[in-house]
């Protein structure tokens, strides 16, 4: 079932999904039509409408930004959590139906899983996430103990969640914070079923303890705070740019604690606690917390795209980063879509030349050539063109350089050569990184041998725990150089350990 917007219909309609306070004269009147013309494309009977039902509406639906799956959780004959009359079902639905109204206020597409008092099975709420291709999937609940002095919110996200959906859960949960209402209890990673099946980044937030008398009072008193604060997290966390931050995500292991991973970090306890929003200096094992850190590094590769640079984007994508492709121009067009899914995936494409010569050895007129056929067949596939280029074997000379300053290109070259291309063995690549990566490194790779791509399967994750962002070269290059200037020449190689 479709809800909230959707797209308009060859027939000159879009879809609503009725919510709670909803009547035909206000909808009418919020879409610039009439009761009629709803009643008469619906197909309705009478004027009596329902939550959950869904209406055709005349026109162009308002634009949508993202779609969001809104689980109240539990439902019907399974009440959740159970404080006196108090159902945990029902504060779920009571605060998930107001959500949705803000968000679709704003005109995003929200679909709910239920919106009313039923039950709905945890692999049809995945389904209606997956069917609809949700960006996010926001699942609302209390917690419950039997400690009746435990309080406070958090926002749980899979063992295995990527870091970006980590990111999602602290954008909402830092929102609930600085409402100013509830205490913090953190981003928390622990295996929930709900996830298991859902497609789309999932969290599920724990709005207070239904076994906390106070807690009831906040959430009582306080819903339009508990609603605003969830939408602005779920609207920041869905159009939020993805740009080096200034620290990187850490799982809380047994025996960590905030000296320990202060003095691991070179840094302090006390920025930990204010970056995390933390009252107290307890953690706990599976708590997901911010460490600040500056540290980036680019993984680059050259000579692509070819069909195992798939492999390369699967594994990207696992981990939520990206990196630079410094392709052949000759190879653009049977690479087009790899190219196009890499770039939507927030990678940075690049030239390498179009067919791979010594530059040093090539006319003015060559070189130009060689530069800008590269870029514009990039352009033609992926929209823009870029303003950098790698010289192939990094070979350079003065006419190189005034060439490129005067197309306006930098030129990027790298800082660590890893050397793929010769040993060909994926341990040896994978300790070459390890044992010579510093912060800041630009890291010379090639995507089309098979053993660099089966490294990165280690490397990445790796550098990740390690507290390094990986980023493109560009931004790596923007963050500590400002903005690049033509022909000049970014990139010093260093002897390897």
């Amino acid at each position: 079932m479709s809800a909230g917007f959707s797209r308009v219909s060859p027939n000159g309609y879009f879809n609503y999904q009725v919510v709670s306070g909803d009547n035909l004269w206000s909808i009418a009147q919020r879409f610039g039509t009439t009761m009629e013309e709803i009643i008469r494309i619906s197909g309705l009977a009478s004027n009596l409408i329902y939550p959950g039902q869904v209406l055709k509406i005349p026109g162009q639906a308002p634009q949508v930004l993202k779609t969001i799956v809104i689980d109240p959780g539990h439902g019907g004959h399974d009440y959740g959590a159970v404080f006196g009359a108090r159902r945990e079902s029902d504060d779920n639905l009571r605060l998930a139906l107001a959500v949705q109204r803000l968000l679709q206020d704003q005109g995003l597409n929200v679909i709910m899983t239920r919106s009313s008092d039923t039950f709905i099975s945890l692999s049809e709420r995945s389904e209606i996430s997956n069917r609809n291709k949700a960006d996010l999937f926001v699942s609302i609940h209390r917690d419950a103990s039997t400690n009746k002095a435990k309080n406070g919110a958090a926002n749980y996200v899979s063992t295995t969640a990527s870091s970006n959906t980590v990111q999602y859960a602290f954008d909402v949960l830092d929102e609930i914070v600085n409402a100013g209402v509830q205490s913090n209890r953190g981003v928390l990673r622990e295996y929930f079923a709900a996830s298991r099946n859902t497609i789309a980044p999932v969290m599920i937030l724990e709005m207070g303890f239904i076994t906390n008398v106070r807690d009831n009072e906040l959430f009582d008193q306080n819903i339009n705070a508990y609603t605003s604060a969830i939408a602005r997290g779920i609207i920041k966390a869905l159009n939020e740019e993805r740009a080096p931050k200034s620290y990187f995500f850490h799982n809380v292991g047994i025996g960590d604690n905030l000296r320990l991973l202060a003095q691991r970090f070179n840094t302090t306890p006390d920025a930990i606690m204010q970056l995390n929003k933390l009252t107290t200096n307890s953690i706990l094992v599976g708590q997901v917390l911010k460490i600040p850190s500056n540290r980036m590094i680019a993984l680059t590769f050259d000579d692509g795209p070819v069909p195992d640079t798939e492999r390369l984007l699967d594994i990207l994508e696992r981990y939520n980063t990206r990196a630079t492709f410094f392709v052949v121009g000759s190879l653009v067009e049977q690479g087009r879509d790899t190219l196009i899914r890499a770039a939507n995936m927030g990678n940075e494409i690049a030239g390498h030349s179009w067919s791979h010569p010594d530059l040093r050895r090539l006319s003015d007129q060559d070189i130009a050539n060689q530069i800008l056929s590269t870029s514009d067949i990039i352009e033609s596939v992926i929209g823009y063109s870029p303003r950098i280029f790698r010289p192939p074997y990094g070979f350079l000379n003065d006419n190189v350089r005034r060439v490129s300053g005067e197309l306006g290109y930098s030129i990027v070259t790298w800082t660590l050569d890893t050397l793929d291309w010769y040993y060909l063995d994926a341990d040896i690549i994978y300790n070459t990184i390890m044992n010579n990566v510093r912060d800041g490194d630009n890291i010379l790779l090639h995507d089309i041998h098979a053993t660099t791509i089966d490294a990165m399967e280690r490397v990445i994750p790796r550098l990740i725990d390690e507290g390094f962002q990986l980023v493109t070269v560009s931004e790596l290059l923007a963050y500590k150089y400002g903005e690049l200037e033509p022909g000049v020449v970014y990139g010093r190689s260093r002897l390897l350990i």
